[in-house]
């Protein structure tokens, strides 16, 4: 068997689209491989993917191949972006901005309750 290069179809975030994707080009009869990438790290496809900021599953099929899938995938109600971000497992795509509105949320109730302390203790002193 003649072994032939493999070229990346499909990159995402998100475990549904991944199941999905592998499982139409299965059903077509295109060879796939499968992988996720971690914070630069490449490991075996899990059984259970599971979602999280910069985690990605990678599919690969042999450059033979790579036309076909990419129609396949063309079809499918799936997002076909070659550099998905960080935060990309997420449904929508202000995420970031609201993690960010959370933490500045939680920064002024802490600042809110550390006011409050010290003026507590500075009417205690006070009396």
């Amino acid at each position: 068997m003649e072994l032939r290069s493999q070229i990346e179809v499909f990159r995402t975030g998100k475990p549904y689209e991944i199941l999905m994707a592998v499982e139409e080009l299965r059903n077509a009869g295109i060879p796939v491989f499968c992988h996720e990438e971690s914070g630069g790290m490449r490991t075996a496809m899990p059984q259970t993917p599971v979602a999280g900021p910069d985690i990605h599953w990678v599919i690969k099929v042999p450059d033979i191949a790579a036309e076909e899938a990419l129609e396949i995938l063309q079809v499918l109600p799936i997002h076909l972006d070659p550099n998905p971000g960080s935060w990309d497992f997420q449904p929508g795509t202000d995420i970031e901005s609201e993690w960010r509105k959370g933490i500045r949320i939680g920064f002024v109730f802490v600042l809110l309750m550390f006011v409050m302390f010290m003026f507590f203790l500075l009417v205690d002193l006070v009396l």
